[in-house]
């Protein structure tokens, strides 16, 4: 059986607005949704504990932080589990220290479409284990990766479906983060009719976190030290780089925000990415700003470990990110597990976004349609709005429009305007 991806691929080669139609039609056929989650119950209600369940999200970095509030869900509320989750290798050190998970598999070495390689680990760990149900979020998995004897194989059809009826609502979260909380609470209600184990605090419930350790904490602030980082300036931190054209801020704009944000009197200090996706846009940007405003930018090296780096972001007050990695690294809250030391968590964090719909994946506290990030500070999504964009577009890989026009209808100075109210 090919991955969900594949098929709805070919339709969209057909006709992008055709899609957009057919996805929106069936997310709302109630009879559709019932015939899954029969066949799903086929599964779960047979199952006794003690359980033993395999998580995989979708294999990016942001995709494996954005998962784990379902692995906690998950835990608290069946604690004689055994929960093991498989994600991308890169994403380890943010992950390493989660109380929830009992078996880490760091092993996807791809972003996205999974390799061949990827699906090979993904079935020898499948067989070893021989797993209750195998919960899989990452509409590229094909079915035949997943299955295994006996186990049962929970696939993200519904979950998507749920995603795009929020995505059409206007007062629905269609967040992925938020969403994954209420099917994780769907799941055990099915398994065991149990009552949750939970705050009733929508935040806390779908609060995103980073568990670290204190020796991260004391390592994070000599880092910030070479660098010259000083906590007693009003730090703005810029993630210019992101993983597809159709995320990517235009570098025109990030020149504008950055003009600006270097002019503010109460912004003693810059910190900037370099690329990774996109090589020297960090330069690129440099080289258009006035020479007098650069002595305030400080270029981070790749070289800083991810674990580090997320710690770093902690210092910034205000963090501004296309839609990708880093943005999700900003707003998750950074929590010390072994030690009384806190990390501040009040970073604003601000998400520009293009082809991908800022209801999916952004955070802003000013919304009921949107997520808030776990920082203690307010956080704010712009998005670009041209005519064409459609649900079709969250499927960035496999795009080829030219020209881009994901940014058309962004308000560059309503973006600058908001980071000055923030000082």
């Amino acid at each position: 059986m090919k991955s969900i991806e594949k098929t709805v691929r070919y339709i969209d080669r057909i006709s992008s607005p055709f899609l957009d139609f057919t996805l929106r039609f069936l997310s709302n056929r109630k009879n559709l949704d019932s015939l899954i989650k029969l066949f799903e119950d086929l599964h779960l209600k047979k199952l006794r504990p003690p359980y033993k369940f395999l998580i995989v999200p979708d294999i990016n970095i942001g995709d494996a932080l954005n998962h784990q509030p379902f692995v906690q869900i998950l835990k608290k509320n069946l604690p004689q589990s055994e929960i093991h989750y498989i994600y991308k290798k890169k994403a380890f050190p943010l992950i390493q220290a989660n109380p929830y998970i009992d078996v880490h598999h760091p092993l996807f070495e791809t972003s996205g479409i999974p390799s061949s390689k990827d699906l090979n680990m993904l079935r020898k760990v499948i067989i070893r284990n021989n797993y209750d149900v195998v919960f899989n979020f990452c509409p590229y998995m094909p079915f035949s990766a997943l299955k295994y004897r006996k186990t049962a194989v929970i696939s993200p059809i519904r979950l998507m479906a749920s995603v795009i009826r929020g995505l059409e609502s206007g007062n629905q979260k269609a967040h992925l983060g938020f969403q994954l909380n209420q099917f994780a609470r769907e799941i055990i209600h099915r398994i065991n009719s149990t009552n949750l184990n939970e705050s009733p605090n929508e935040k806390e419930i779908c609060k995103h976190r980073i568990y670290t350790r204190h020796d991260l904490y004391l390592r994070a602030e000599k880092t910030a030290q070479k660098l010259g980082i000083h906590s007693d300036k009003k730090t703005v931190f810029l993630n210019p780089d992101s993983s597809s054209p159709f995320t990517l801020i235009p570098i025109p704009i990030q020149v504008e925000i950055m003009k600006a944000v270097l002019s503010m009197p109460q912004v003693g200090q810059v910190l900037m990415n370099k690329g990774l996706s996109y090589r020297s846009i960090e330069n690129n940007i440099l080289d258009q700003l006035p020479s007098d405003l650069r002595n305030k930018i400080t270029i981070l090296s790749m070289k800083i470990p991810l674990d580090i780096y997320a710690a770093l972001t902690d210092k910034a007050d205000v963090f501004i990110s296309a839609d990708t990695g880093p943005m999700h690294i900003s707003a998750a809250e950074k929590v010390i597990s072994d030690s009384k030391q806190k990390f501040r968590n009040q970073t604003s964090v601000i998400g520009i976004f293009g082809a991908t719909p800022s209801k999916l994946y952004g955070y802003d506290s000013f919304s009921d349609e949107h997520l808030d990030t776990s920082q203690n500070a307010p956080a704010k999504s712009f998005e670009g709005n041209p005519l064409c964009k459609n649900i079709t577009c969250v499927d960035k890989a496999f795009k080829k429009c030219s020209p881009i026009r994901c940014f058309e209808g962004l308000n560059v100075q309503e973006i600058v305007g908001y980071i000055q109210s923030l000082f």
